[in-house]
This record gives C-alpha cells, structure tokens and sequence, in this order.
C-alpha cells in the first residue's frame, strides 16, 4: 500500500488525477488484505515512463506500465474507455475520466476507486451497497457486459465463488442466456478462471454455478456426463454427478489446494465409459480408475490446464500427477487391513503425493452412503507408524546391471531385469537393507541354487 501511495502522489505532483481502482478497493472494503494495488490515472504510458526510474512497459498498448517501487510491482493504467467490443478482445482509447473507466468494469464491485490521502471511496455504480448485501451485480445492462467479454461469464462465477456472494437475478439470467458463448474464450483464459475457481473457498459452490448456468458442458463435458449416471445402492446414495460435487465439497474442507481438489473433481471421470450390469442388474465401473486416468492427458491439453499462471507446474507434471491421485484413489479401501509390506509398497507408488492420495480417497468417501472414515484413519495411523517413506519411491537397485551379470552368471536379458525388480521389491517390503553387501548376499540367495 505504501508503494502505490507513493506512486499516486508522484502522478499528483505532476499534476495528473491518480487513485487505487478495482480489486484492491473492494478487498479492503471487505477487510480483506488484497494480493495488488491497481492505480488508474489520466497520465499516459510515456507520462509514467517518465516520472518513475524503473518502469516496465508490460500492456503498453492498453496504456498499461508496470512501476517497480520498494522492490514490488504495481500496475498503472490509464483512464480507458471501450471503443469496440467482440466478446474476446477490446479496442480500448485512453480517456481523462474516471468515471468513464469505472463504467466500463464488469462488477460494481470492481467499479470502485479510493482516494489514498482521504480514504474517499468513489462509487458510481452503488458497488459499496452490493458489498454490503454481498451480492454481485453487473455494471449497468448485464446484457451489454457479458456481449463485450464472455469471460465475463466465467468470471462472475469465480468472484461467486472467491467472495461467497450470490449473483443478482437480472446479471445471473444475463449469464444463462449466453452461457454457450463462453465456447469462443481461449482454452488458456478459461484455465486461468477454472483454478481460480478450484482454489476458491466456495469452489464446490462455484462449480454448481457452472452447472446450473449451462457453462459446465462447453468447459468440462465429462463432469457434466456424470448427470443420472446410476451408482451401486450398497455404496452410493447418490448418482456420479452428484456424489462428485459432494466429494468436491468435502475436498474444499479438507485442502486448500487445487490440485487436490481438481482430482477430486476428476476421481470418477472414468464411470460413464466403464458403467456394465451383472445378471441381477447390479451397476458395476470396473477398472473406472485406470480408464479416468488415461482420460487425464487428453483433458489437461484440450484445456491447456498447464498454461495458467496459477498452477506451477508443466503439462508433463500435471498429467503426470492427476493421473496418479485419479489412479490410485481406491487403493487405501483395498489396504485397510494391509500389512507393513504392502503399505510399504504403497507409499512407494504414490510417492512424495502419499497425503493427496488419502486426501482424495477422504474425499470420496465422505460423499459415499456411509460417510464413516474410521477405516481411513486407521490405514493413516498404519502409515504414518511406518516412519519417513518419502523417498521410497526414490529407491533403485543398490546393484548395477553388470554387477548382476558377474554375481549370476548371465548375459544380458530380462532375467537382469527381473533381478533389479526383486532386490527393489525387497527394500521396499523391509525384507533387505538397501546396500550392496546385503544386497550380493541376498541375490545369490534367492537366484542362485
């Protein structure tokens, strides 16, 4: 906050207008300390160029700059105002009014300017009432908002989401009638919102917007394919869908991160491609898990889910690690009365993600018919008296191939392989101490007559 009073009142002294905009006016109105402070000014980018010594032309063309001060970024834009609209893009003109640049913002909660040196808020658009009803309401004629971007759409869901507010009627049925539109916004814009949403506190609540708005199925099709799919009476009280979105619930209780919580969105996704009935009608989804973790790589790149800002990871990891927690998301109902070698093992193939695993497997089952976890509790208690195994998965053969060659007596082949498999399996279960002396002792034993 200091660095953007700084900077306000540098552009003041120059004689230009300067106050803090959007977000970080609504968030401090809320008690809420905000992540940025965004100042709107009539000075134009080479204005700002000039008046500060470390600048970064980062929207230039939107009259953006980036002003470094105290070693932190801050965000100046000039006053705009919307000359031409398409949904996707806006061919914006700098404008000396901060009126105008308020009503061009999506929210009345985001139209919101402060004065720093009298902590006058300015508010056009009655956005301080709507933060007090904690409703969420488009700038003027929702129509026309959601026409000029339709990530707008997404947009409203996630502030519904972040803020726990409701989204007025006139903006919500605005919504409705355009949903299908959010099919023109880029893969990468709609990722950025989609974690957004996940990481929200309402994440659950957000995600039954997309449902009841029509957004779901031109985002996420396969969640929305979920919808009536029957699940066995013995385990399930509610249908995929539904059970899903409960399971997503209990995520958001249990993890604030949205990974985790993706996978919990996810852990089913492989039921409506693997649904059969026994004889006796009895719904089955045998092998869900595997089918919903190939399903993983062709959703992470159709939707570029790599590709935002808010997730730090690469397209690789991220499949690579929801494809993991969707996997192995029923293996702890199958080891609850595993002994210590198998839970060993366990931990091993779930490597530095053992917790998001119990997590998710948390998850499912509270959104089961019997929401009981004592079984679930115990297999962790189980775990955690094995001591450290987070590095397991680490665990190689303490022989080399070539040493394997010379102690058997062998060529090169699958027996070599099969050889290095059985020593890891061996540490792994605790049967051998991971060196090499043990280890020559042990092959000779067991491959050799």
């Amino acid at each position: 906050m200091d660095g953007a009073r700084i900077i306000i009142k540098t552009l003041r002294s120059a004689g230009y207008q300067a106050y803090l905009v959007g977000g970080c006016v609504r968030d401090m109105q809320l008690g809420i300390q905000p992540k940025d402070h965004d100042v709107a000014t009539d000075a134009h980018p080479e204005d700002v160029a000039r008046l500060f010594d470390r600048v970064i032309p980062t929207g230039m063309a939107h009259g953006t700059m980036t002003v470094l001060q105290d070693r932190r970024p801050y965000e100046v834009t000039t006053f705009r105002r919307d000359v031409e609209c398409d949904g996707r893009r806006a061919v914006v003109e700098s404008h000396d009014s901060l009126e105008e640049d308020l009503a061009r913002r999506d929210f009345t909660v985001n139209a919101l300017a402060q004065d720093p040196e009298t902590s006058e808020v300015i508010d056009p658009h009655g956005g301080l009432s709507d933060l007090k009803a904690r409703l969420l309401r488009c700038v003027g004629d929702p129509d026309r908002r959601f026409e000029e971007d339709h990530l707008r759409l997404l947009r409203a869901v996630r502030f519904a989401a972040q803020l726990e507010f409701q989204i007025e009627d006139g903006t919500w049925q605005a919504l409705c009638r355009v949903a299908h539109k959010i099919d023109r916004i880029s893969k990468e814009r709609i990722a950025d919102e989609l974690w957004a949403i996940l990481a929200a506190p309402a994440a659950h609540r957000g995600f039954r917007l997309l449902d009841s708005s029509g957004l779901l199925p031109f985002i996420l099709p396969e969640i929305s394919q979920m919808k009536d799919l029957p699940q066995p009476e013995r385990w399930h009280h509610l249908d995929v869908f539904e059970h899903t979105l409960l399971a997503l619930e209990k995520a958001v209780a249990l993890s604030p991160d949205p990974l985790v919580r993706l996978a919990t969105l996810l852990h089913d996704v492989g039921k409506a491609s693997t649904l059969s009935r026994d004889d006796k009608g009895t719904v089955h989804f045998y092998g869900h898990e595997h089918r919903g973790a190939e399903m993983i790589a062709q959703l992470v790149s159709r939707m570029r889910l790599a590709s935002s800002r808010r997730i730090d990871l690469d397209a690789r990891q991220l499949t690579d690690r929801l494809q993991l927690l969707v996997r192995l998301h029923l293996r702890p109902r199958e080891l609850e009365l595993a002994g210590t070698a198998a839970l060993r093992r366990f931990a091993r193939e779930a490597g530095p993600w053992l917790d998001d695993v119990m997590l998710v497997a948390r998850a499912d089952r509270m959104a089961h018919r019997d929401p009981d976890t004592t079984a679930l509790d115990r297999l962790q208690q189980n775990l955690d008296a094995l001591g450290d195994v987070t590095n397991l998965h680490r665990i190689d053969s303490p022989l080399s191939g070539r040493e394997l060659m010379d102690i058997l007596g062998l060529a090169p082949g699958r027996q070599i392989g099969q050889a290095k498999k059985a020593l890891i399996a061996a540490i792994v279960d605790g049967e051998l101490k991971n060196n090499a002396d043990a280890a020559r002792d042990w092959i000779l034993k067991h491959f050799k007559s």
